[in-house]
């Protein structure tokens, strides 16, 4: 009878807890639910190693990742499988020769990624010259990971919770935030997310979100979602996303962050040259991250309501600001 109790104990909790998960609040019930079963089906990339982090973000994410040190905090919000994690606290982060030619092929299409040198070697010389104990304390945030922690000091990953649910006494004070196709692309709650990095990030802390590609010469042949090239070039569900103010004005959602107060905002990119190919132009093509650095305690972020979504990944979403 003991054992029958408890077992509805738990199961009691475990539907509660599914229960405050699926709550949708004031956002559109069905759109919030396709945003939740897209994180849960987990069927996106999920393998990125360190590399692949360096090729995709722009150079200050590497010199300000460089320049921490043991007393340091980089939280990556949607780690996936955390091999990039991982691979941070290897001797070797960065393989200068095989970085090189990688950028310069890839297995689907050619490509040439743009790249500095010199400021490559520094910022590999630097972060290879650091043991595991000299650098920066690593938090990973991951809705669902298919193998097993790697257990690595100084490495922390937070396994199975929404990071919107996770609470904010659970993080230490951030340097660095990133982003990459992750938390801020998927979720439903996007105020409260912005306001969660917000109050995570330490004075001049940056947070990295990932928007994706900005084409020079739209290159609409071939394309498999043509409603994400918007008319000025951009190959981005994250751009293509709205917000609805409450004025009545509509805003991209890239436009809507950057005027956040609280923040500096600037978009740094990494260029890519893109030879000419079949059903395509040659053209130039600028990987685009938005970089928040944090210039004041407290900001005032406005409520958003969820009012639309498709299930694309990442998905195209439509906001509105709460009037209060």
């Amino acid at each position: 009878m003991k054992r029958q109790l408890l077992f509805l104990i738990s199961l009691s909790a475990i539907f509660f807890h599914l229960s405050v998960l699926a709550d949708p609040g004031r956002h559109c019930p069905e759109s919030f639910e396709k945003l939740t079963q897209l994180v849960d089906r987990n069927f996106f990339e999920t393998r990125r190693d360190f590399e692949k982090y360096t090729e995709l973000f722009p150079p200050s994410f590497l010199s300000h990742l460089s320049n921490l040190k043991s007393d340091g905090h980089w939280l990556d919000a949607g780690s996936g499988e955390a091999f990039a994690l991982q691979d941070f606290f290897n001797q070797t982060v960065i393989d200068e020769p095989s970085f090189t030619k990688n950028a310069e092929s890839s297995f689907w299409r050619p490509r040439k990624i743009v790249l500095d040198p010199e400021l490559l070697h520094e910022f590999a010389s630097r972060l290879n010259a650091q043991t595991p104990e000299e650098k920066p304390r690593v938090t990973g945030v991951s809705y669902k990971m298919l193998r097993a922690d790697p257990q690595i000091p100084n490495l922390k990953l937070k396994i199975g919770r929404f990071f919107e649910d996770i609470p904010l006494s659970e993080f230490s004070p951030a340097d660095l935030i990133t982003d990459l196709y992750g938390v801020i692309s998927y979720t439903p709650r996007l105020d409260e997310v912005l306001r969660r990095y917000h109050q995570l990030l330490k004075d001049s802390g940056r947070a990295y979100l990932f928007i994706g590609d900005y084409l020079s010469v739209p290159q609409y042949g071939g394309s498999r979602r043509l409603e994400k090239i918007s008319e000025e070039g951009w190959y981005s569900p994250f751009v293509s996303s709205t917000v609805k103010k409450a004025d009545g004005s509509n805003v991209s959602l890239l436009d809507w962050i950057r005027n956040l107060p609280g923040f500096r905002s600037k978009v740094e990119f990494v260029e890519i040259l893109q030879p000419p190919r079949r059903g395509i132009s040659e053209g130039r093509i600028e990987r685009r991250t938005l970089v928040l650095e944090k210039t004041q305690q407290t900001t005032h972020i406005p409520e958003l309501k969820l009012i639309e979504s498709d299930d694309g990944k990442p998905p195209l979403r439509k906001f509105e600001e709460v009037v209060q």
